[in-house]
């Protein structure tokens, strides 16, 4: 009868460990919930930042397209423009003063 008591006894004692680690489990369990749903509202953050710079990027490649469009206006369309303006300016006043000339031989020799 005594080893039986000596045996319950143990069995007991390591009963209440067992309950004190079980308690523990539960504390350490409840920390990582609690840490898990702050990971969780911080995963929202990030998933948020993330749609903002992707909208943003999407942004500043179009923002980038317009820039080359202009950029492409600036140095080739324009000076192209204007360089076949002066063209026509030249050919106009080549024309005009060939004109002029030949109206100053050919006036005098009608009104003459």
């Amino acid at each position: 009868m005594d080893d039986i008591n000596n045996r319950v006894t143990k069995l007991e004692s390591v009963v209440d460990t067992h309950d004190d680690n079980i308690r523990e489990m539960c504390i350490k369990i409840e920390e990582i919930e609690k840490n898990y749903d702050t990971i969780d509202r911080r995963l929202i953050v990030v998933e948020q930042n993330i749609s903002n710079i992707n909208t943003n990027t999407i942004e500043i490649k179009s923002d980038l397209r317009d820039l080359v469009r202009k950029r492409e206006e600036d140095h080739y369309i324009k000076p192209i423009q204007k360089s076949e303006a002066y063209k026509d300016k030249v050919v106009m006043a080549i024309v005009s003063s060939i004109i002029a000339f030949m109206l100053g031989i050919i006036l005098p020799k009608l009104i003459g």
